[in-house]
This record gives C-alpha cells, sequence and structure tokens, in this order.
C-alpha cells in the first residue's frame, strides 16, 4: 500500500490516532467479479504544538521486502517525498510517499472532531473544526494534509468550487503536491450542471492557478465554443505543469478523441492504458473512466466493466461519478450476458447514491 493510493479516514479510538485505510484492487473473475480492498495507507493528524521525536511512526515497504517500522518525528511531507528525523538519529531520511503503507502521528481534538462530524454527513461542521485545525497548526505539511481533507469533504457535500479553492491554497506552497489529484474535473458531459465544477472561458487565462484552469478546461471541453481554447489550455498544462497536473491534463484530452476521433480510438486505447498503469493509485479514477468509455465503445464490456467499477470502489470522492460509474458498469455487466451481477450492481448504486442524477436515470429505466 502507499501514500498515493486513496485514502479514507478511520478513527483508532483507544489510540488517539488517525489513519487512512488504502484500497487496492484485486480481480476474482471466477463466477463474480468483486474488487476486493485491503486495507493499509496513510494518517494525518496532530497536536497543535510540535510532537516529541519518537511520536511519529512511518512503516515503509521496498518493493517486495517485508514492511519496516521507523519511528521519528515528520519534519515534511511535500511534492511525492516525506522527510523523518529518526529517533536517536542526527542524520534526517527522505522516504518516497509510494514506499509508505502506514503514517500515524497525534491528531488534534479540532481534527478528529471534523473527522467525527464528517463520519455522519455533518459536512459544514466538519469544515469549521478543520479551519480551526488549520489556524492552529504550526506545521506547513500538516496544514496542507488538513486542507486536502477539507478538499475532501466540500467535494462529498457537492461544494467542488470551494475544493479548488483549497487545493489551490495547497499548490501555493507546495506546487508538485499529490493533493492535486484531488481535484473534481468534469469527466463526462452527461453530468448535471449542478454535478459539477464550474468553469467559464476567463478561467482559461488564469497563468498563477493552475488548479482552476484544468477545471475550467474540463468543464468547457464539451461545449463547442469553447472547446478549442479549452484544449489548447490542457495541452499547456500537459506540457510545464508538475506531474499531477500535467497526468491529468493529458488525460483530459483522451476526452477528446471520444469526441472527435472515434476511428483512432482503438490504437489511442492502448496508449492510454499504458499511461494509466504509471500514474499514482489516487489519480487513475477519471483517466481508468474515460478508458472505461472507449472500452464502451468498442464493445468490449467485460473490460469496461471492471474499469467502470475503480472509482466507486477505489475513489469514490465526487458522488456524481461514481453513481454514473456504476450505471455505466451495470449496462456493461448486463450487455455482456451477466445480468445477475448488473442487478446487483444496480441495487448498490440506488443504496449508496439515492440522490445522484444516475439513480435518477436508472429508476427512470424499463
Amino acid at each position: 500500500m502507499d501514500l498515493h493510493q486513496p485514502a479514507i479516514v478511520r478513527q483508532w479510538a483507544n489510540a488517539g490516532l488517525a489513519v487512512y485505510a488504502g484500497l487496492r484492487p484485486v480481480f476474482n473473475c471466477s463466477g463474480t467479479m468483486w474488487l476486493v480492498m485491503l486495507v493499509g495507507a496513510s494518517a494525518i493528524a496532530q497536536e497543535t504544538v510540535l510532537p516529541f521525536i519518537g511520536t511519529d511512526t512511518v512503516t515503509v515497504q521496498r518493493d517486495r521486502e517485508q514492511p519496516v517500522t521507523y519511528n521519528g518525528r515528520i519534519l515534511d511531507i511535500s511534492g511525492e517525498s516525506l522527510i523523518l528525523q529518526r529517533s536517536g538519529i542526527t542524520k534526517t531520511q527522505v522516504f518516497r510517499v509510494s514506499q509508505i503503507t502506514q503514517l500515524t502521528f497525534l491528531r488534534s481534538s479540532e481534527f478528529e472532531a471534523g473527522l467525527t462530524e464528517r463520519q455522519v454527513g455533518k459536512f459544514s461542521r466538519a469544515l469549521r473544526h478543520f479551519d480551526t485545525a488549520i489556524e492552529t497548526e504550526l506545521r506547513d505539511w500538516v496544514k496542507r494534509e488538513l486542507q486536502a481533507v477539507a478538499a475532501k469533504t466540500c467535494i462529498m457535500m457537492g461544494d467542488r468550487d470551494a475544493a479548488v479553492r483549497r487545493i489551490e491554497a495547497i499548490l501555493e506552497t507546495d506546487r508538485r503536491s499529490r493533493h492535486a489529484s484531488l481535484l473534481p474535473l468534469v469527466w463526462d458531459e452527461r453530468l448535471l450542471s449542478e454535478e459539477c465544477v464550474s468553469g467559464v472561458a476567463s478561467d482559461l487565462q488564469q497563468q498563477d492557478a493552475p488548479a482552476k484552469r484544468l477545471c475550467a478546461a474540463s468543464r468547457l471541453l464539451n461545449d463547442e465554443r469553447h472547446r478549442g481554447a479549452a484544449k489548447s489550455a490542457l495541452i499547456r498544462l500537459s506540457d510545464s505543469s508538475p506531474p499531477r497536473i500535467a497526468d491529468l491534463a493529458k488525460a483530459q484530452l483522451w476526452r477528446t478523441a471520444l469526441l472527435d476521433d472515434p476511428m483512432e480510438l482503438s490504437r489511442q486505447l492502448k496508449t492510454w492504458q499504458s499511461e494509466l498503469r504509471r500514474m499514482p493509485l489516487d489519480a487513475r479514477g477519471g483517466p481508468q473512466y474515460v478508458i472505461a468509455c472507449g472500452l464502451q465503445r468498442q464493445h468490449q464490456h467485460d473490460q469496461a466493466s471492471v474499469a467502470f467499477l475503480w472509482m466507486p470502489f477505489m475513489s469514490p470522492t465526487d458522488e456524481a461519478l461514481s453513481a454514473l460509474s456504476m450505471l455505466e458498469a451495470a449496462h456493461c455487466l448486463k450487455a455482456s450476458g451477466r445480468v445477475s451481477e448488473a442487478a446487483t450492481t444496480k441495487r448498490e448504486l440506488l443504496s449508496r447514491f439515492p440522490k445522484s442524477s444516475a439513480a435518477a436515470t436508472l429508476r427512470a429505466e424499463p
């Protein structure tokens, strides 16, 4: 597991720690195809004063070696790296975020309260707690992590524009931040307006706000009046931005092939799938969705159903897109003759995302 994987906060009441659980897919194609979630990954929390050396723990797994846990004090998490001051050792140690399977440290009472409120769906109250925690936090890297948690909360409550502003704040002090992958981009033009981030033509020119530019381009890409400008903005972002932003911009450009160049789709799908495999797991949701749409158009329904199920099980923060992914997965399962699994997927959609436009579409189906 690693910190690139999507995170779900788990509360360890007895330990007083915040631990994120990462998810990794395992596909079992005998009978029913399911996603098995293996628990791992990162944590974000702390008190409002710097912890003593030894209060933080980082578990690292390199390649196929056994996991090793280090104690000490986390000095920074930025870009794709974590810097740890080891207990009893003067020299600091740098780990790739992708190597980390578990990370724990003390969290503030405000952080804990925010997580509790979010768990029961009280998003506005959760945000107030997170903002209080940010104001009293002394370490910049923890502030960024708190902003990321708050951004995810904004997406969960449907305020995607607020999430973009918070991610922009993260990028101001860490332009290579992995949290850029949280941006609630538009990956399907069929979503309702209220289920999408906003974007106007002038946003495409905001050179000092890459997150806003990227979101606006994703929103305007299907608008014939602005498609050319949106595509140009995406090309510039893919050529000159840090990796996380660049990868998302490139994947957004895949959508133009679905819109403009269906004859080349078969060849391009192989290229996209190759590019997807090198992306961090928590950056794959939207790109995987585009690939699923391409596979669906090629009538590769089994593969498409697997690809559509990635987002609702691995990166379900954006409920509108996750719901649409489940609906399309159900359609693909039915088309491939897996009627029972299609019915199960539809029931799961109605249970998990009852207020989504995809759920409304499903209810209206004969």
